[in-house]
């Protein structure tokens, strides 16, 4: 990981957010369920009382010390890293809270639009993107087609993986 990434992931870790431990005990009690819904999409509908213990236990470790979402508890294998490896991630609320800090609310849209981002910086990709966004976009997704034949489609304003198609 990038060492400056890491080193505001740090920052905002030992903040006083992030020193408000207490604040993900409480978020946790309240979202249970949401944490129940995450372990039946991504483990499965016939997980065992201690496993979902065993889980759900877990989950409220990695959003209290680490501030992991639930869904990024299962993305990332939280159960198989070391402190170090779960320490190394900047996770989606942290990221939150340190753009909130940083950057300006009116040019945000070319961070939260992944056909922005690329328009901007898609020399630093080392992959090609085509965003498509209307029907009139048809010529420019048949030219990326017959140049890759094999893509994924990612929805333009979504994170952890969500609406990822191949």
């Amino acid at each position: 990981m990038n060492t400056r990434k890491l080193a505001l992931a740090r920052i905002v870790r030992n903040s006083i957010i992030g020193k408000s431990r207490l604040y993900f005990k409480i978020r946790f009690r309240q979202q249970k369920r949401q944490a129940e819904k995450t372990i039946a999409k991504f483990v499965g509908e016939d997980v065992s009382e201690d496993r979902k213990r065993q889980l759900l236990t877990q989950m409220r470790e990695a959003m209290v010390k680490y501030h992991w979402s639930f869904s990024e508890f299962f993305l990332y294998d939280y159960v198989n890293l070391t402190a170090e490896e779960r320490n190394s991630f900047v996770m989606e609320y942290e990221k939150n809270v340190f753009c909130d800090k940083v950057n300006d609310s009116a040019v945000q849209y070319i961070f939260d639009d992944k056909g922005e981002t690329y328009k901007r910086f898609g020399m630093y990709y080392g992959r090609d993107l085509v965003a498509i966004r209307a029907l009139h976009d048809l010529t420019l997704y048949n030219e990326f087609v017959e140049k890759h034949p094999a893509f994924i489609i990612k929805p333009m304003v979504s994170t952890l993986g969500i609406g990822i198609k191949k």
